[in-house]
Parts: structure tokens; C-alpha cells; sequence
């Protein structure tokens, strides 16, 4: 196919400069007063649904096409990025960072607001340290500029944009017919990179955002992330539990399907994302002593019925709740964490620090099963139980 044939007219031509700021936003130089209003009301919720507290707010600016000359009537959102300093929020700022992303990311999917038909894009921001290039850069908040863009000074090479975009394109199409999830995250890393490798750089003109813009103009972007939720959605389908006689699971090579993968680090993240990551080591430790040291197990024991409770009323044979409990798994700031303690129990380097335990329950609840016993282990707010 032709790549040159997807990229339209319209994706390159409206790359184009206005002589003046976008009317339904701007009076020359001044936001209109019910857009600012509008806007700040936005970001109220917004800031609500991140459930932080009292952290202050540092600012609420505007970024992108639309405070600057190069705004599109057809593609331009109105970028509003919420203005925090994370070590407010917590010490581990990389920790609030992709708590953050995975946030904005729910907000973006499950709210479509526009005003005077231009879509709002809300985002979380650590306070900038670095001042971005070429771009205008407005304050709500405080309602002036912090950045006031210039007519005259902006220059486009979307000749090269356009290269850049062909060769994304290939990778995508790539990724769409060779891609399992994991190999999609990758992808994806590689797209936002580039892009905010060319925000930082070159600003709001560079080659990179560009080519960014092309993609996500022509549905390419759309296509790619489709494309990945549907390899995910396959992977974490259950058709049906076997029980492999003892004879062949030693034949079976010890490699986790990704579909198992997930739902084993989805189970980490339920029963115990919020003990930190002893927490849950202690907890994939008890996957792995029921399993007795057969990973092929680990998603079967997750799975069984009144076991883990963050799977209870999820059925297995019709596959019900399972993947909406995956997904949001994936949006917890540990998920990383998880995969990784998955992965070490999958190929044995994780080592049992809860003395062999089968069984577990917090400290709050006393289960039939406890009575008489003692816990071999307690860490964090688990006590841990063998021999049940």
C-alpha cells in the first residue's frame, strides 16, 4: 500500500497559520469571559476526581494549536493541563506521575466535553521546569500569558513531518499484525516519546508533533490503540480450565500465556496494591505455594471460585468481570511492580518470605479456617497460614 496515499491533503494542508488567534476563544489577545469560566469549572472536577486532597493548585494553563496562530477548525483540542507540584502529593514523584497518567487517561476515556464544539483535553502536570519552545502558553487561572506566541516567528517543515509519519505508519501497521500487549506497550512508549521529544525541542513546529498530528489525523492513532485493546481483550479470555495430569504439566514449559500473566499481576494489584511491595511479593508467594511451583497454575488459582476476593462473582466459563478487572488493574501506579513479581515467580527467582503459606486474611477479619491456628507469617496487614 502506498503510504503516501493516506496522508490526505487536508492532514497536511491545514498545517497553516491564521492572522489571528481562534475567534470562538480569543478577543485578539484576551480570552473570552465565559470560555474562562468554562474552562475553570472544567478543571474543578477534574481536580476532584483525582481524589489528592487539599494539594494546591500551582496553575491551570492552555497549551497547543489553539493558543497560537496554527489552530485547525476541524482537529484542534483545547489543551487544559492542571498545574501541580507532585512532591506535594507524595515523595515518590515518579510513583504520582503515572498515577497521574493513568487518571487523565480514565477522565479522557469516559468524559467527552467540548466548548463551542472544540473537544476538552484535561491533564495532570508536574510544575514544568523546562520552558517548552515555540509554543504560546496561557494561564486560566490567573487569566494572562505566560508565553504570548508572535505571528511571523513560526516555521514548519512538514516535508519532513510527513516522512516522519510514513515511518510510524509502518510500525504500526507492523505492530497491528505481529503484536501481543506487552509489544504494543513498547510501541506505543516509542510514539509519546517521539513526540514529546519534539515538544520539548522544537515546540509546538517540530517534525515530531507534526507527524504525531498527522497520524492522528489521518486515524491512525485510533487504529493502533483499537487494535491493542483487542489483542488485550483476547489475551485475557478464559475458554476453559483444564486439570493436566501431574505427568504431562512437568512437559509443559513453565511460560506463562500474557492472558495469565494479567490476571495473576491483577490479582497482586487486588489483593494487596496498597501494601507496597513486600505486601505483595507475600502474596504471589501464596499463588505460587498453591500452585505448587507450576506457573501454568497461577491464573487457575487466581480464578477459583470464594478463593481471592477481588474475583469473586466473576465467571470463568463466560469470562464475566475479568477483563473489566484487569483493566483497571492496569491503571494502578504498582502495575509495573506486579508484572515484574509475576515474572520473577515465573521463572523462580522469587524467593517464599512467607514461610510456605497457602492461606492469608487481613487483620481485621478472623475466617473459620484461622481458628486454633497461628499465622507463620504477619507482614503488613496480612497474616499469613500453611497446613489449612
Amino acid at each position: 500500500m502506498n503510504l503516501q496515499s493516506l496522508i490526505t491533503e487536508s492532514d497536511v494542508t491545514d498545517f497553516s497559520f491564521h492572522d489571528e488567534l481562534n475567534p470562538k476563544i480569543w478577543d485578539g489577545f484576551e480570552m473570552k469571559s465565559k470560555i474562562q469560566t468554562a474552562l475553570l469549572k472544567i478543571a474543578s472536577v477534574f481536580v476532584k476526581s483525582l481524589d489528592i486532597g487539599d494539594v494546591e493548585i500551582e496553575d491551570i494553563i492552555l497549551t497547543g494549536s489553539n493558543v497560537n496562530f496554527n489552530y485547525s477548525e476541524k482537529y484542534s483540542d483545547l489543551d487544559l493541563h492542571i498545574i501541580f507540584d507532585f512532591s506535594k502529593i507524595d515523595t515518590n514523584e515518579d510513583l504520582v506521575t503515572e498515577l497521574m497518567i493513568a487518571k487523565k487517561s480514565l477522565w479522557n476515556e469516559h468524559h467527552k466535553i467540548t466548548i463551542k464544539g472544540i473537544p476538552v483535553e484535561l491533564y495532570a502536570q508536574n510544575i514544568d521546569k523546562k520552558e517548552r519552545k515555540g509554543v504560546g502558553i496561557f494561564s486560566v487561572k490567573n487569566n494572562t500569558w505566560i508565553k504570548k506566541p508572535v505571528r511571523g516567528e513560526e516555521t514548519m517543515d512538514v516535508e519532513a513531518a510527513v516522512e516522519k509519519a510514513k515511518v510510524f505508519m509502518k510500525l504500526i501497521d507492523h505492530s497491528i499484525k505481529t503484536c501481543d500487549s506487552k509489544c504494543f506497550e513498547s510501541v506505543k512508549e516509542r510514539i509519546m516519546n517521539m513526540r514529546q521529544a519534539g515538544l520539548d525541542e522544537g515546540g509546538e513546529f517540530s517534525v515530531e508533533n507534526l507527524a504525531f498530528k498527522i497520524l492522528r489525523r489521518n486515524g491512525y492513532l485510533e487504529k493502533f490503540f483499537d487494535s491493542k485493546i483487542d489483542v488485550l481483550d483476547k489475551e485475557l479470555t478464559v475458554t476453559e480450565v483444564v486439570d493436566m495430569p501431574p505427568a504431562i504439566i512437568h512437559k509443559v514449559e513453565h511460560k506463562l500465556s500474557q492472558g495469565e500473566r494479567l490476571v495473576t499481576a491483577a490479582t497482586l494489584i487486588g489483593e494487596s496494591g496498597g501494601e507496597g511491595e513486600k505486601g505483595m511479593h507475600a502474596v504471589m508467594n501464596v499463588i505460587n505455594n498453591r500452585s505448587k511451583g507450576n506457573p501454568k497454575k497461577f491464573a487457575e488459582v487466581c480464578l477459583k471460585p470464594h478463593q481471592f476476593s477481588m474475583f469473586n462473582g466473576a465467571t470463568v466459563s463466560k469470562n464475566e468481570n475479568i477483563k473489566d478487572i484487569v483493566h483497571k488493574a492496569m491503571a494502578h501506579p504498582r502495575w509495573k511492580l506486579a508484572l515484574k513479581l509475576v515474572d520473577e515467580a515465573t521463572h523462580g527467582r522469587l524467593n517464599d518470605i512467607t514461610g510456605s503459606a497457602t492461606h492469608y486474611h487481613t487483620k481485621k477479619v478472623s475466617p473459620y479456617w484461622s481458628s486454633n491456628k497461628n499465622p507463620i507469617a504477619i507482614i503488613g496487614n496480612h497474616k499469613f497460614y500453611k497446613n489449612v
